[in-house]
């Protein structure tokens, strides 16, 4: 995430609560237009985490846009529940 956001710093945080787990990693680098790079041929790195995390029962959102970083949200169901 880093390398390609040019980002300075790079944040973790995970939460866990009777629903599952929640995974929130961000960085403060050069951002993007998360719908207009998912769509585009040869990026396919946030279409297969898009696609492990249904696989997992959960799912991923991405918040971003140009020139205000990038956040990751994961959440992942309790075993034996699925989003």
């Amino acid at each position: 995430m880093a390398c390609h956001a040019q980002a300075q710093q790079v944040w973790m945080q995970a939460t866990a609560s009777l629903d599952g787990l929640l995974l929130e990693i961000g960085d403060d680098g050069v951002g993007f237009d998360p719908d207009a790079l998912v769509h585009a041929p040869g990026h396919y790195g946030l279409l297969g985490l898009r696609e492990r995390a249904r696989l997992a029962g959960g799912h991923l959102k991405i918040t971003s846009q140009p020139g205000a970083g990038t956040t990751l949200h994961l959440h992942l169901p309790r075993s034996g529940k699925t989003a």
